[in-house]
């Protein structure tokens, strides 16, 4: 943003930046300079890590035609390190989109054990599924893991990879239900309405299988928390 304000010798112009947050999520879509990479958790893994490439699908889709864009996994050693660090990018100021939680996706793994620059982290206590505040250490949802089949939670946020200057898009859930959901919820609402978001590096989600089919629906999931 560019503005003008009064000195002693006269108007001067100057500019201020933002940062709008998750606001700004779309542009992971359609990024004005650059590229975005879909970094997915490679499917050969386990049998659920198929699913995580199918929510990122979602997010692919959503790309104007005339920017380039790629889809690959974190076994890419161009794209991840695959020794220690494990699951550091070794992109240069992109966009990169993930999916997947730790267990599966190491890219998730390195920024959020590692780094620990994620502003949301996994927790497992008291026989409970967390998503746990990185700046407070408070607890913003849980969940008995006997409950999964038909509910979830998925966290949405976003990191800033300050040796690279990457900026990453990471969307998981508990379970790989959730973070299909997450992918739903996106379309739906982050890229329709990306202003509702601006100020937040994260968003929680919580899908609750309304209709007992065991698929997430975008009427079944909704935003509880945010941070």
């Amino acid at each position: 943003m560019y503005y003008v304000y009064p000195t002693t010798t006269g108007d001067r112009i100057d500019f201020a930046l933002a940062d709008f947050g998750l606001g700004i999520a779309p542009v992971f879509m359609n990024p004005s300079v650059g590229e975005t990479y879909f970094i997915n958790p490679d499917p050969s893994r386990t049998q659920y890590t198929p699913y995580d490439s199918l929510s990122a699908g979602i997010l692919y889709g959503l790309q104007s035609p005339s920017v380039n864009h790629y889809m690959g996994f974190d076994t890419n050693a161009g794209w991840v390190a695959q020794t220690n660090p494990k699951g550091k990018l070794l992109l240069k100021g992109q966009w990169v989109v993930t999916f997947g939680g730790r267990m599966p996706n190491p890219v998730v793994a390195h920024y959020e054990l590692t780094a620990k620059s994620t502003p949301v982290y996994c927790a497992f206590e008291s026989g409970q599924n967390e998503f746990m505040s990185r700046s407070t250490n408070a607890v913003v949802a849980a969940l008995s893991p006997s409950l999964t089949e038909h509910e979830d939670y998925v966290v949405i946020e976003r990191v800033w990879e300050y040796d690279n200057e990457d900026n990453i898009l990471m969307i998981f859930g508990f379970t790989w239900k959730g973070t299909w959901a997450g992918g739903i919820y996106f379309k739906d609402n982050f890229w329709t309405h990306p202003y509702g978001f601006v100020g937040y590096s994260y968003v929680i989600l919580h899908w609750v299988d309304n209709n007992m089919d065991g698929i997430p629906q975008a009427d079944e999931i909704s935003a509880v928390a945010a941070g």
